[in-house]
């Protein structure tokens, strides 16, 4: 990787770091604030209508992403300006039909009078988001991470700002919350269509031709969505079925228990946005020794997320003893971070980096398949929530240990079944000690399996890099002081 490459993804990570800093205060506070203010119910139903939007992004049927992976890698000021802006507007029109097409469903089959309200939020939402989505793109593929991060950051702190508003006047109307939320992402819109004015004010072709094109990147892209989706509904048809069968306010404290989980893969999220432009400039044995190096320093530092658990849990429940439930919850679903960390920052970037989009979707589709299994089988035989669950992690975890050996055999890297066994045996170690043991005994026994699985797991070469690490920038600071003084 030459200097200036690597500079600027220096740059490119502090950027996407401070957006996401932002982004896991607003996550904090919706999951931690937001259930303070308002009650159970409004709470389960503000975490429906933020359920319904996680699915908006499917309504670009592909155009985004093919888009996303048609561009990656090219310089902004080289990009076909007129061939995106066309694609731009032809999303826009099917963002209009789209909206249209909600408004009439909640209207005719709605009969929920809060429901009603949240699709109708939702399908401005839609509208809103999917083109946002679409400039947010354009930025990532070209490597203007500052131009993207800004607009994240816009979006959420305005968001955050309102919350520690309502919280100290108290607002409790759950309509305003959700309003909020969607001017935010309008506001966020705005800015991203000023910073890609070059590319949206420039003329498009053609209605027909505007058509071909936009076809031309759905075909590309539909994989990467109906991948997403896939992705998506692993949990999401779990919540489903929560909803339907336990209720409203069940679903909530379900939520909130997965709500907690993505605290830390925001930034993950984050990590494998800045690492697709930059991998795709690289060659392959560079790309090759990056991969090995990723998953042994996420193997080190992804459990050590078990060991907080007890802690924040205690301090969770003095906040929320409401919620205490969700917290249980959570000490089931807590090794998602591990997997699903792991499948968003090496997998899913590796494979669209190698253009593997189909393998990709077919390693979605078995987990949604599995989850939508276990789900059914766990809600109608055993009607046990615990199980329902469980079988969600199940799916999870399947689906970041068939695509790590995939990605090993497309990059000629031996298999180290030894890791892999010793993550899951930690994981499976940690969610028995918080099922069968007290809090304090469970937080002992995690931190010994912690300390045994670094051991076992050959994993001193990373400790050793990092400390290294850590001991150059010492050394620099106090060389830097000196020649101060």
């Amino acid at each position: 990787m030459n200097q200036e490459l690597k500079n600027k993804t220096i740059k490119n990570f502090i950027y996407a770091f401070s957006a996401q800093l932002i982004s896991i205060l607003l996550s904090t506070s919706m999951s931690l604030i937001i259930p303070k203010i308002l009650g159970v119910e409004d709470f389960s139903y503000w975490q429906l209508f933020l359920f319904y939007i996680t699915y908006v992004g499917f309504f670009h049927f592909g155009i985004t992403d093919g888009m996303y992976l048609k561009n990656g890698g090219i310089d902004f000021d080289k990009i076909d300006k007129k061939k995106v802006s066309s694609q731009f507007y032809v999303l826009f029109f099917v963002q209009i039909v789209i909206f249209n097409f909600i408004l009439l469903f909640a209207k005719f089959f709605v009969l929920n009078k809060v429901r009603k309200y949240i699709f109708f939020f939702a399908a401005i939402y839609t509208l809103i988001a999917n083109l946002n989505w679409f400039l947010g793109y354009i930025f990532q593929a070209t490597n203007q991470i500052k131009k993207y991060s800004y607009s994240v950051i816009i979006d959420k702190l305005l968001f955050l700002l309102f919350i520690v508003i309502a919280y100290f006047v108290k607002f409790k109307n759950l309509i305003l919350y959700i309003a909020i939320y969607v001017l935010t992402t309008t506001i966020a819109l705005i800015y991203s269509f000023y910073n890609a004015r070059s590319i949206v004010l420039t003329k498009p072709y053609g209605i027909k031709k505007s058509f071909i094109v936009a076809i031309e990147s759905a075909k590309i892209g539909i994989k990467l969505t109906l991948s997403n989706i896939a992705s998506l509904l692993i949990l999401g048809f779990g919540k489903f079925l929560v909803d339907k069968h336990w209720g409203i306010t069940t679903f909530g404290k379900v939520s909130l228990a997965l709500s907690l989980t993505n605290f830390f893969l925001l930034f993950i999220s984050q990590v494998s946005m800045v690492l697709f432009p930059t991998l795709r400039k690289l060659d392959k044995n560079t790309t090759k020794s990056m991969y090995v190096k990723f998953n042994k320093c996420l193997n080190f530092l992804l459990p050590c997320i078990y060991v907080v658990y007890i802690p924040l849990k205690i301090i969770l429940t003095l906040w929320l003893p409401n919620y205490a439930i969700s917290l249980q919850y959570l000490g089931i679903l807590l090794p998602i971070c591990i997997f699903d960390g792991k499948m968003q920052m090496i997998s899913n970037t590796y494979l669209k980096v190698l253009r593997k989009e189909n393998m990709l979707l077919i390693f979605n589709i078995i987990s949604v398949f599995i989850s939508i299994i276990l789900s059914l089988f766990n809600v109608l035989i055993f009607k046990n929530i615990y199980l329902v669950i469980v079988g969600m992690l199940i799916a999870i975890a399947i689906r970041s240990i068939i695509s790590e050996i995939y990605l090993h055999h497309q990059l000629n890297i031996k298999i180290d079944f030894k890791n892999m066994f010793t993550i899951f045996l930690i994981s499976l170690l940690f969610i028995l000690y918080n099922i069968f043991t007290k809090d304090f005994i469970a937080f002992i026994l995690t931190l010994i399996s912690y300390i045994l699985y670094l051991f076992f797991s050959d994993l001193n070469e990373c400790i050793f890099e990092i400390l290294k690490i850590i001991k150059v920038k010492i050394k620099r600071l106090y060389s830097n002081k000196k020649r101060i003084s």
